[in-house]
């Protein structure tokens, strides 16, 4: 039942952000190996180191955090494919949220509380709009990546076509705070 399968994959990441979150209230299922098979693929074969986005965070002084609704593991497993894990000086990661993934803002809470900061000092970096606005409302200045133009102010700050272009919106997020 394919049909169903998207249509229900579907209804969960509109309800609740990710389909585990709604196999996990709904279905009663072992969640850490749901999501070790859903990880285990060949991230090799879909990533590879990236050089400039290396140089670009390298020349960033700013603290690196990873914020996902993966696993830690995966996160990891993601960043040292791309060959930039050595940026990342945390990872917070789905299963610190209690499984209340992006965009609950329970997940926004956590990581706020657990860096010690105010949202004002944080900035968010995502590709999917639904998640940047539970960041806006506690005032992190937030990034939309690969996103369209006219993106909604009152969500976006800034959009960029691509991750690799976050120096220059760094520039102008200090620039304010001087």
């Amino acid at each position: 039942q394919p049909d169903f399968a998207s249509q229900l994959r579907q209804q969960y990441i509109a309800e609740y952000g990710t389909t585990t979150r709604g196999l996990q209230l709904h279905h009663n299922i072992d969640i850490a190996h749901y999501l070790h098979y859903v990880h285990d693929v060949p991230l090799d074969a879909v990533l590879k180191p990236d050089a400039e986005l290396d140089r670009v965070l390298a020349e960033l002084p700013q603290e690196k955090i990873l914020f996902t609704n993966a696993t830690r593991e995966h996160a990891h497993n993601v960043v040292s494919a791309l060959g930039v894990a050595r940026h990342f000086t945390r990872t917070f990661s789905l299963l610190d949220f209690d499984y209340r993934s992006k965009p609950d803002p329970y997940a926004y809470e956590v990581v706020l509380r657990g860096l010690k900061a105010r949202g004002e000092e944080c900035v968010y970096i995502e590709d999917s709009l639904k998640n940047l606005a539970p960041a806006k409302e506690r005032g992190i200045v937030t990034v939309l990546v690969d996103g369209a133009q006219g993106a909604p102010a009152d969500i976006v700050d800034f959009a960029i076509a691509r991750v690799h272009d976050i120096a220059g919106v760094m520039r102008q997020v200090q620039a304010k705070e001087l």
